[in-house]
């Protein structure tokens, strides 16, 4: 028996992301439950007819994964023109005429959350750094915003350090740093590359929080408080939604909300929310030379590592650790009961998926991005 086919329509460049990975393992999985056969079309212009025929041939709704506001508002347009239902993932838009349905991680709700989070810990001067053609940062920008209103502030512009395509907006946020104690990045990726270009004194009193919860946030010295966004769930709902909507073909549109929860670490001193006073004294220390930042380089680098790093089991997480502390690799196979044949075959593997060309820049990319406990932290979180 022929399954039923799911169609999605995704954004090239979000393809390449770790949003878009985690969106797609929640809908494959969910899919193959109630007996659907995913099929992915990355949209080019170029291909619009045979495209849309396709989609229309599957049925009246589809998926749509996609990050830029710009590229869904043309999606939901020709998805309408075309009278096929979209349906968004973990996103939703808010300036088009044109019907949709959508499953949405509540961005706008999470950030005020935030921002609360931040005002009850005692930071009175919060800055925003996120993505003006990302939908979810533009409703990020909105519940702080909102939440400052709450209680008689305001987020000025010359708080906000929007990302024009390079990262020169974490340059900026570095060169002003004195004039905040607290700074909200729209995503993990963004928050850990200000976080290294930051002093000691300046990661000793300013509060920074991400969103997304990657796993790097939690390897990372010191590790990042951050949102997290249930993006696989909002896969799994995805698949929910586009069967109820193709059953019931008098509902012209619907959605779905997930949940989000802030996990607090040391970014943020590990302050829960009851912890309203904390100190502001801290050593006067240089700010160091930030080095020069390639930013399309350095993004995609810690992009691969966050993947590779999702990846490892136990074993490949001892092996990173081992090699840290200089254990040879005799010592390795007699402690982790391996041969050597299999360790160098593991520790090949990973040097090729995160694209360096040995062992010891492995390790040095680790320590770049993450410090020297991340292998320890990795292991334990692996087992």
């Amino acid at each position: 028996m022929v399954k039923p086919t799911l169609p999605i329509l995704a954004e090239p460049a979000f393809s390449q992301t770790h949003w878009y990975r985690s969106l797609l393992q929640g809908i494959v999985h969910e899919a193959g439950r109630k007996g659907l056969k995913p099929h992915i079309y990355l949209y080019e212009k170029e291909e619009h007819r045979s495209i849309m025929e396709s989609v229309h041939h599957s049925g009246r709704a589809v998926l749509i994964l996609g990050s830029s506001e710009m590229w869904e508002e043309s999606m939901v347009e020709e998805l309408h023109e075309a009278a096929i239902h979209p349906i968004l993932v973990a996103a939703e838009l808010t300036n088009t005429p044109f019907p949709f349905s959508y499953v949405g991680l509540n961005h706008t709700q999470a950030a005020a959350e935030v921002t609360v989070y931040l005002r009850k810990a005692g930071c009175t001067r919060i800055a925003y750094a996120g993505h003006t053609d990302s939908v979810t940062d533009v409703l990020k920008h909105k519940g702080i915003t909102r939440a400052l209103l709450a209680v008689g502030d305001a987020l000025q512009m010359e708080d906000i350090y929007w990302n024009q395509g390079t990262t020169s907006y974490i340059d900026q946020l570095v060169e002003r740093i004195d004039n905040y104690d607290a700074i909200i990045c729209s995503n993990d990726i963004a928050a850990i590359l200000l976080m290294q270009k930051l002093s000691a004194s300046d990661l000793a009193r300013c509060y920074i929080v991400g969103f997304g919860d990657h796993l790097v946030s939690r390897l990372h010295s010191p590790s990042l408080t951050t949102v997290t966004l249930d993006y696989e769930g909002a896969g799994r709902k995805a698949v929910d939604l586009y069967l109820y909507l193709t059953k019931h073909e008098e509902v012209t549109s619907s959605s779905i909300t997930v949940g989000s929860r802030i996990q607090i670490r040391e970014s943020t001193f590990l302050r829960s929310f009851e912890e309203r006073e904390r100190s502001t004294s801290h050593r006067s220390l240089p700010r160091p030379q930030a080095p020069s930042l390639h930013s399309d380089s350095r993004i995609q680098q810690l992009f691969r590592l966050e993947h590779v790093l999702q990846q490892c089991d136990e074993l490949d997480a001892a092996i990173i650790r081992e090699l840290f502390h200089g254990i040879t690799y005799e010592a390795m196979e007699e402690s982790l009961n391996l041969s050597v044949t299999a360790i160098k075959y593991r520790i090949k593997k990973l040097v090729a998926e995160l694209g360096v060309q040995d062992k010891t820049q492995m390790l040095a990319l680790i320590t770049q991005y993450l410090g020297p406990r991340a292998a320890d932290k990795l292991l334990d979180l692996t087992r």
